[in-house]
């Protein structure tokens, strides 16, 4: 199993607990754990996207940002439009979309990343 498939089944099991959680602290421990392993997902993503763009034309690299949603704007540079399109793949995955439940329900009930 990949780190992100391990990433991803972990993220969808800490919205379960952030689910069922209504203690501050225990929330706030899920949240951690899960901004952890989305940081890591997000890097993964990150790593693959440059290495499958390097050897790409600019063109194709363009083709890949207008499939993902990713624009690849006039002056901007091929990395930064690479890194765009890393994140939009990622933003759409199950991991980052479990992550957002967790950060949603943390935000419903006043909890942050750090305490008070």
């Amino acid at each position: 199993m990949t780190h992100s498939h391990t990433a991803t089944a972990a993220l969808l099991d800490l919205t379960a607990r952030a689910a069922a959680s209504d203690a501050a602290d225990s929330l706030r421990q899920v949240l951690q754990q899960a901004h952890a392993l989305y940081c890591a997902g997000l890097e993964e993503v990150r790593a693959e996207t440059f290495r499958s763009c390097a050897d790409l034309s600019d063109d194709a690299v363009a083709e890949r940002c207008r499939n993902a949603g990713a624009v690849w704007e006039v002056g901007m540079e091929r990395s930064d439009a690479i890194a765009d399109l890393a994140f939009s793949l990622w933003d759409r995955s199950p991991a980052a979309l479990a992550y957002g439940e967790i950060a949603d329900r943390a935000t419903d009930l006043g909890v942050g990343l750090v305490g008070e």
